[in-house]
């Protein structure tokens, strides 16, 4: 393989390493609309109002650094640095207002920096950018974009009907970032220049890349159709791509072809939502947005990764037959995957984690059958008797099925036992509670996580 290197990097020591280029012969120029720009700007402002030093994961950048010439060409994650470059470009025209309105020395440092760091010294005597486009857009990217100076957006010249399509595209970037700023900076009245130097920060040190670089052209392109042929990235799923390559690069068309079998098993499932069934099936349970750290965290060896991909493997069928049981049929037991459809006309799905955890201990379909007729119970009771919602009880099904996996039964006592429970032990354990319960008049010793788990397993209908 010709691959110099693949991590996990910051995006501004990404973008402050070394010179970018877009190749000529890009089709299409840059695409983005506001949906993608309203994406990024929510991703930095969340990040911003959490307050906290967690990362966000923006993509992959996959790079070919030219043997001939030295230049390394963005083969894929062009639109995303493009874009990073236009905000840039708003932040560095906002800390030179602020500076020049204020005196603030600090405002202006931020915006010479952005300007040396990032964007590049450019003047008349100079064209020194770090990131050159390619095709249609470089001179009206260079002219509007990476040159100083605020753009008049009401200026004629920019009207839609004028400009080639990618013009425009970058045009709106622009306008859409300058507005959010200005609004942002309206909310902060109080300290503006505290508020964007915050900004400014979490952009380039918690917005982090996953960045692959290689020397060989015809294996740019080889990562970059691995990476997209299966459709839009997600997070988490570009996340598990970059362990792949990161930690099996001797052994990446295996590791691709894996991947690449889970997704077509998947049938149009969103990965991230697989990925994160089966992580609350087996770890510490995570929220969609906390998935991406935990995965980081937990997975740090090539052994760690081999299991992971073998259990994404045998189970993406598995969650095919359940998310879409009238086309994908994985059980062999008729009574199992009837209730299967039962539970997808109730769009249920937080459970699905314990059907995950018995696969994977190899539970028989009849018991597989006699809890899930239990989770049906539960199911019906609330979401057709009481009218509360059918995924209210994600992070109880989530603890159960990890005390499955674990072999701790039952979850959260402190007598749980290390012995894998039979299917007549979890009902058996829930049965007894539920009695206990009915016979007592002083039902709150029981938690409410208790309560809840108790139900789940009470299948008398």
């Amino acid at each position: 393989m010709g691959i110099i290197n693949s991590n996990l990097t910051k995006l501004g020591s990404f973008l402050g390493n070394e010179k970018l280029y877009i190749p000529e012969y890009q089709r299409g120029g840059y695409s983005w609309e506001e949906t993608q720009l309203d994406d990024f700007w929510l991703d930095l402002e969340q990040i911003y109002e959490e307050n906290t030093h967690d990362e966000h994961f923006l993509g992959q950048v996959v790079i070919h650094k030219n043997k001939e010439d030295g230049k390394r060409y963005i083969i894929d994650g062009q639109q995303r640095i493009s874009t990073t470059i236009i905000f840039l470009d708003i932040l560095r025209t906002k800390f030179k207002e602020i500076a020049e309105s204020t005196n603030n020395n600090d405002a202006n440092d931020d915006s010479e920096d952005i300007n040396a760091k990032y964007i590049g010294r450019i003047s008349e005597s100079k064209r020194e950018q770090y990131l050159s486009m390619g095709g249609v857009d470089k001179e009206f990217f260079f002219e509007y974009v990476q040159k100083r100076g605020a753009i008049d957006y009401t200026d004629k010249k920019f009207d839609k009907k004028k400009l080639k399509p990618s013009n425009y595209n970058i045009f709106y970037a622009s306008k859409f970032f300058s507005g959010k700023v200005n609004d942002f900076l309206e909310k902060n009245e109080s300290n503006q220049y505290k508020a964007l130097n915050k900004l400014y920060q979490a952009l380039i040190n918690q917005f982090i890349l996953m960045t692959v670089e290689t020397d060989d052209i015809n294996e740019a392109y080889i990562i970059f159709e691995s990476l997209n042929a299966r459709g839009k990235a997600l997070e988490t799923a570009d996340l598990l791509k970059n362990h792949i390559l990161r930690m099996a690069q001797n052994d990446l068309p295996s590791a691709t072809e894996t991947w690449n079998t889970i997704i077509d098993n998947l049938d149009n499932i969103d990965p991230t939502k697989f990925i994160r069934y089966y992580w609350n099936s087996t770890k510490r349970f995570a929220r969609e947005k906390d998935l991406f750290k935990a995965l980081r965290t937990d997975i740090t060896s090539q052994s760690d990764v081999n299991t992971l991909l073998a259990n994404l493997r045998s189970l993406s069928k598995v969650c095919a037959a359940i998310l879409h049981p009238d086309d994908n049929k994985d059980f062999d037991l008729t009574e199992l995957n009837e209730r299967l459809i039962e539970m997808q006309k109730l769009d249920a799905s937080s459970y699905i984690p314990i059907i995950f955890a018995l696969r994977l201990q190899n539970y028989s379909e009849e018991d597989i059958n006699e809890v899930l007729k239990a989770i049906e119970t539960l199911v019906v009771r609330n979401f057709v008797v009481s009218g509360l919602v059918a995924n209210k009880y994600e992070l109880v099904f989530a603890q159960i099925a990890r005390s499955i996996s674990d072999k701790t039964w039952p979850p959260n006592s402190d007598s749980a036992s290390s012995k894998k429970p039979t299917k007549d032990d979890i009902l058996k354990n829930y049965i007894l509670l539920w009695y206990q319960m009915r016979n007592s008049s002083i039902t709150s010793e029981f938690s409410t996580l208790r309560k809840t788990q108790l139900y789940v397993i009470c299948f008398v209908r």
